[in-house]
């Protein structure tokens, strides 16, 4: 949640006219994108909070929160359009009037000054902000994820263990699992995996939003040949016995245990539906055919799964084109590698997706043409 929508959030539905209610349609059409008649709405609330006596609007006031509302909003819909200047300004002006936050609003500048190019000068003032306030971990994360963002991987280091002992005093499981995560990222961009998953077991811990990414995690230490630290988080409850058996014998498959390999694919294949109905058992059957030399059945398994959901996934277009690849159908293989990359929720296909082609394909001059989907570091 952004600053501008936490400091107005509210369990109760805004009284019909109330500014409140304004500021709630301000929002929704600048999450919309109709910018203008948000701004419209914005200026009419300020301009009328601001001809009222200050007595009436002093800090804390009901109407006092609301004007911090309206200006936070008008500065992200003015940086958001290319209109730096004015958000500067009304920026600042928080600053002024929001005493107590002045360093979240300063903060809030910043990293959009990172986010449109300017970033040597935005890490520097981060920096320079978190040693005025040294107390501030917020200023301190801020810090060192735009350092991680930008290759600085010392200056990121350095400013989370400034951020350490302010940690063990953090009561929001939310911030404190945003200071775990940032290490993890850290570590395991340093390939410090047993640090790395050690942050990661901790993040879980705080936030049980994370289980849902935890198979990404096991992604990421396959993609390292982590495979021991693997078969660990794979030990985890938050993970569905057959999605383990599938990691389990891919790893099996890339160590050279084909025959282990084998075995738990073909067990994965004959699991019912119905003992595991938080999952979707059909990707994983379609993958595990493929690996035993079926291609034609995983297509097939996937076509009739589309069929009657009426919906193609990406792992269902990515699980098609390595079942078309096989059987050498060029055309359909680019068709579904488009539509499993060309998708704003997907993370580029890795070297670990690729490592499927390019062990089962066997025609080197498709291959050849289908590695432009994947990020490799050759």
């Amino acid at each position: 949640m952004s600053n501008t929508d936490r400091n107005t959030s509210s369990l109760e539905r805004p009284i019909p006219g109330s500014y409140d209610e304004r500021l709630a349609e301000a929002r929704r059409l600048r999450n919309h994108g109709a910018y203008d008649e948000a701004l419209a709405i914005l200026e009419r609330i300020s301009a009328r909070l601001l001809r009222l006596p200050e007595r009436r609007r002093a800090p804390g006031s009901e109407l006092w929160v609301n004007l911090i509302a309206a200006t936070a909003l008008m500065a992200d819909i003015k940086a958001t359009t290319g209109h730096v200047a004015e958000a500067e300004s009304l920026w600042a002006q928080l600053e002024e009037w929001d005493r107590r936050r002045w360093t979240s609003w300063r903060r809030l500048r910043l990293i959009r000054q990172i986010e449109r190019g300017e970033v040597d000068e935005g890490i520097r003032q981060l920096h320079e902000l978190a040693e005025e306030n040294p107390d501030d971990i917020h200023n301190w994360l801020a810090a060192a994820e735009a350092a991680m963002e930008a290759g600085r991987y010392d200056s990121t280091e350095a400013w989370l263990q400034r951020a350490r002992p302010l940690y063990a005093a953090v009561e929001d499981d939310e911030l404190a699992a945003s200071y775990v995560l940032l290490r993890y990222r850290l570590n395991s961009q340093l390939g410090r995996w047993r640090e790395a998953l050690d942050d990661w077991y901790g993040a879980m811990e705080l936030s049980e939003e994370l289980e849902q990414f935890a198979e990404m995690t096991v992604r990421e230490l396959l993609a390292a040949e982590q495979y021991d630290l693997a078969l660990e988080l794979l030990t985890d409850e938050v993970f569905l016995p057959p999605v383990v058996q599938y990691y389990q014998a891919w790893i099996a498959r890339h160590r050279g245990d084909q025959v282990r390999a084998r075995h738990l694919w073909r067990q994965l294949i004959e699991t019912e539906q119905d003992a595991y109905e938080a999952l979707n058992l059909v990707q994983l059957k379609a993958l595990s055919l493929c690996w035993l030399g079926r291609p034609a059945e995983a297509v097939a398994m996937i076509l009739q799964e589309v069929e009657l959901t009426g919906e193609l996934q990406s792992i269902d277009a990515l699980a098609l084109a390595l079942g078309w690849g096989m059987m050498g159908k060029a055309t359909e293989a680019r068709a579904n590698l488009s539509s499993a990359v060309g998708r704003a929720d997907v993370q580029p296909l890795s070297a670990l997706e690729w490592y499927d082609f390019d062990t089962l394909i066997r025609d080197e001059a498709l291959k050849t043409e289908l590695r432009k989907y994947f990020v490799l570091n050759d």
